[in-house]
């Protein structure tokens, strides 16, 4: 598994049980405030070992 970065994050313990659609809001720091959303479908396969 990759480290998270600007482009992915990591999710770690989550249950099977949590696929569905999400959405992610991500929000910058300064001055001016900008905001960006995203939904997208999240599958749990299984877990790594």
């Amino acid at each position: 598994m990759s480290s998270p970065n600007a482009n992915q994050v990591s999710l770690k313990n989550i249950s099977l049980h949590l696929s569905r659609k999400f959405r992610c809001e991500v929000s910058t720091d300064a001055a001016v405030f900008t905001t960006n959303c995203c939904e997208n479908e999240l599958a749990v396969l299984g877990k790594l070992n």
